[in-house]
């Protein structure tokens, strides 16, 4: 056994035929003196030989030879083979010395590496491939959220939840489940630069929320000033939940950014919320967004859009964080805002706001609708009052804080006035909206101490 080599138990695999081939260079072997390839049908007890080359006959010192064997009628009554190398000499100085070693089972080549390295067994569902003691490559099953598609398969393998909502052990009673969490430290994820006004890069770590990477939009390139997701699956929730945090740079007044959204895999999206430079956001100041929707058929064909609509490539917006929850009736979050606002189509030429209903463009900008808001400033615990030009028969009052953050939404259709009471707001600056089919009238209101 000293001047041998053997390999692991190999699994046959019911082969009726073993080839094997390898590089040979002899030293100082003496006339008559062998080298054998022998099998072992017993794990090793007993060895036969299969292949004899004998010095001086099959090969001579000092040159490089090519062998091979085919060992043909294996029993077909044995699961695995040992096999070994020998050199049969007369002292240490007759030596041979092997290279390229190959076996093939039934045309199947299997190259036996030692037990423990690593290898590839081709399936993408494993991981930690090595040699087993079967000389055989394989690895571990992952799937670590258990929702039916492994590790190679999953996007998300800790989210039971995605890529398919309906799976067993996706939990929606009840409760919200996180679907996205981007903070674009290892690369885009689920979301897509819709072209060269989006960017993620190293360049930008003064504005990164977390970590040293951040997505910076500009202009007003329609899909090119935007990202957004690959399609997801909401099925089965009745609310979303998006939280994102943004810092605007250089954005001139009225200047905004869209938070978007499709049900119908991009074919068009609705408005969920928009922040304007000067009205919702100033420049150079993080933002901390969190934005909750209801009533919208939420399903299994959604994408999300952040998208920039400024006048030219020095007008930044720096986007980090980005979490997207889905929750189901009964969950922790009261702060539901009703989806509102106009559809973008995604075609590339025809990317400004459209009504599929009544086939015209929608004006981003209402007419003006509030006529008098008064007072502001107020004095915390007055009551603000908003007379309307007319009363229209669909309109929605909202009220943001300077993060951006909806804290009061009512329904003001069919009235001529409304009124604001500030006994639970602290004092500060907030964007009161009247929010109508055709857009959006917006006043600032100031209450102090």
């Amino acid at each position: 056994m000293a001047s041998s080599l053997y390999t692991n138990p190999i699994a046959l695999n019911d082969a009726h035929s073993i080839e094997f081939s390898a590089a040979l260079y002899a030293v100082s072997m003496e006339n008559g003196e062998d080298f054998m390839l022998e099998l072992s049908f017993d794990n090793g007890q007993n060895f036969y030989v299969a292949k004899r080359w004998v010095a001086g006959t099959d090969f001579e010192n000092d040159s490089r030879y090519y062998i091979n064997a085919l060992i043909e009628n294996v029993p077909t009554t044995e699961s695995y083979v040992v096999m070994r190398l020998r050199n049969d000499a007369s002292s240490n100085s007759d030596m041979i010395y092997l290279d390229d070693l190959n076996v093939k089972f039934c045309g199947q080549t299997f190259i036996c590496l030692e037990e423990g390295d690593a290898c590839d067994d081709g399936d993408d569902c494993t991981v930690g491939d090595v040699i087993n003691e079967f000389c055989e490559c394989a690895g571990t099953y992952v799937d670590n959220d258990e929702d039916g598609f492994c590790v190679g398969e999953d996007p998300d393998d800790n989210n039971p939840c995605f890529p398919d909502s309906s799976s067993p052990n996706c939990d929606t009673e009840g409760g919200c489940q996180e679907i996205i969490n981007s903070d674009f430290e290892s690369g885009w994820g689920i979301w897509n630069d819709g072209g060269s006004d989006a960017a993620r890069s190293l360049n930008f770590s003064s504005y990164a929320n977390s970590g040293a990477y951040c997505v910076r939009l500009r202009d007003n390139s329609r899909w090119q000033s935007s990202i957004f997701t690959d399609v997801f699956s909401l099925d089965g929730y009745n609310t979303v939940k998006i939280n994102f945090t943004f810092v605007g740079k250089s954005m001139e007044y009225g200047e905004d950014l869209y938070l978007e959204i499709s049900n119908n895999g991009g074919n068009n999206f609705k408005t969920i919320q928009r922040w304007r430079q000067g009205i919702e956001f100033n420049n150079d100041a993080r933002y901390f967004i969190e934005t909750s929707l209801t009533g919208y058929e939420l399903n299994d064909n959604m994408m999300v859009r952040l998208r920039c609509d400024a006048s030219g490539n020095a007008d930044w917006v720096y986007i980090d964080d980005v979490v997207i929850e889905a929750c189901q009736e009964g969950s922790t979050y009261d702060n539901i805002t009703e989806l509102e606002g106009p559809d973008f189509a995604l075609i590339e030429d025809d990317i400004d706001a459209y009504d599929y209903e009544t086939e015209e463009e929608i004006v981003d900008e209402a007419e003006p609708v509030i006529s008098h808001m008064y007072p502001s400033p107020a004095q915390r615990g007055q009551t603000v009052k908003i007379e309307l030009e007319s009363a229209l028969a669909e309109a929605t009052l909202q009220i943001f804080d300077v993060q951006g953050r909806m804290i009061q939404t009512s329904d003001v259709s069919n009235v001529l006035e409304t009124s604001i009471p500030t006994n639970e707001l602290n004092a500060g600056y907030y964007i009161v909206n009247i929010v109508t089919h055709n857009g959006i009238d917006s006043k600032k209101l100031i209450v102090v101490d």
